[in-house]
Formats: C-alpha cells, sequence, structure tokens
C-alpha cells in the first residue's frame, strides 16, 4: 500500500488506514465543535436544562412551603395555585427536553417523576398537620426526600447530550431507550 498524502496542510504523510479514519473523525468533530459554537445550539441547550431543573426541584422545596404554610384559607389558596403554576412549568419543559431528543426527554421525565414519588407521600401528610412559623425550627426526624441519586443521573444525561463527543450522547439514548411494550398473556402476538 502506497503513503496518502494529505497535503500541505498537515505536512505530513500517512499510510495506516486507521490513522487516516482518526484524522477524518477528529476533523468531524472539529467542524461540529465549531458549529455547534457558531449556531449557540450547546448555549441554548445548557440554559433550557438548567430551567428544567429549577422546574423539577421547585417541586420538592413544595414540602417546604407546606409545611411552613400560614394557617390561612388564602395561604393555601396562594399554595395550591403555586403546585399548579409550577405543574405547568414542567409540563413545559418535559416537551421542549423531547424536542432536543426523545433520550434526554424522557431522562427529564424520569427525572421528574422520582422527585414526585420521593416527596408525594411527605407532601401529602404535611397538608394534614396544621403549617409552622417560618422561624420555628422543624421537629427532630422530620423526614425528607433523597434526591441525590435522580438529580446525578438527570446531570450526568445532561453534560451527556451537551457533549461535542458522539459516544457521551450514545450512552443517553442507551440508558434513555423507550421501554417495550410488553404482550397480555394469553394473548395474541
Amino acid at each position: 500500500m502506497s503513503a496518502m498524502p494529505l497535503g500541505d496542510v498537515l505536512g505530513v504523510m500517512v499510510s495506516d488506514p486507521g490513522a487516516i479514519a482518526a484524522l477524518i473523525a477528529l476533523g468531524t468533530l472539529l467542524l461540529r465543535a465549531a458549529g455547534l459554537v457558531l449556531s449557540g445550539q450547546q448555549s441554548r441547550q445548557r440554559d433550557l436544562f438548567s430551567k428544567a431543573y429549577g422546574a423539577a426541584m421547585a417541586w420538592s422545596e413544595l414540602l417546604y412551603r407546606v409545611r411552613r404554610r400560614a394557617n390561612t384559607e388564602e395561604a393555601e389558596f396562594a399554595l395550591t395555585a403555586r403546585f399548579h403554576d409550577l405543574q405547568e412549568q414542567i409540563d413545559y419543559y418535559e416537551g421542549w427536553t423531547a424536542s432536543e431528543g426523545a433520550a434526554i426527554g424522557r431522562s427529564y421525565c424520569l427525572f421528574v417523576k422520582a422527585i414526585k414519588e420521593a416527596s408525594e407521600c411527605l407532601i401529602q401528610e404535611a397538608w394534614t398537620i396544621p403549617g409552622r412559623p417560618p422561624g420555628q425550627a422543624a421537629p427532630a426526624g422530620e423526614l425528607h426526600p433523597d434526591l441525590h441519586p435522580a438529580r446525578e443521573r438527570f446531570l450526568a444525561d445532561v453534560r451527556h447530550q451537551v457533549s461535542l463527543w458522539l459516544v457521551p450522547r450514545l450512552l443517553v439514548v442507551c440508558r434513555n431507550r423507550k421501554p417495550k411494550k410488553t404482550q397480555p398473556s394469553g394473548g395474541r402476538p
């Protein structure tokens, strides 16, 4: 096999097909990076994902708002309105994250689901007891949802989604595949 000149730009002769493939991959990556930087896509995605993250985490904060609510009808109405407003924001971000890719959209939905599941019982319990003043200390043994694993999973997916490399983006797709539909037992395939 004869050496393949890569031109005067690199000033080298390359005869190894693997090296040629690596140079082509590197060139493609550089073009993609330049395109993303010029288009602002990466910055736009980071902004979207950070706002979506904030809306999801705000849901967990509602537990503390319920626990420290004023014991008035107006305060409870305002708090209920906050739940509705926040749910609208979450619905909005579920749609927009999915527009960036089905896998990252599913990742966000899983993140929201984990937050709601971890805090649902605690929020329901908090509504059954009177609110306490903001300055009053929390009772000993008061439970708090553990959101760390869900947060870390979603943030890892976001880091991979905005990566310039293809492999991390593929990890998001693999980790957030759509679940297969199962056939009901006894039915025809």
